[in-house]
């Protein structure tokens, strides 16, 4: 959510970003996410029809949720 809270700051101040923005989700971190690098490289690859044409960079971020105790009450 860090980078969705960046872009309104960014949406609302009505600054322009300073990079290149996509974002690509993907649910399989429980299993390595595998495959997603050679994703990305493949989609590298094709150079002017890459989805990451124009991309600054690429950034995997990894989530792992806590469970938090709840009351009996």
């Amino acid at each position: 959510m860090g980078w969705v809270n960046v872009l309104e700051a960014h949406h609302k101040l009505q600054k322009p970003l300073p990079v290149n923005m996509r974002f690509c989700f993907e649910g399989m971190e429980e299993s390595g996410s595998e495959g997603l690098d050679e994703f990305i490289l493949d989609e590298v690859k094709k150079g002017k029809e890459s989805w990451f044409d124009g991309v600054d960079a690429v950034c995997i971020v990894s989530s792992h949720s806590t469970l938090l105790p709840t009351s009996s009450h």
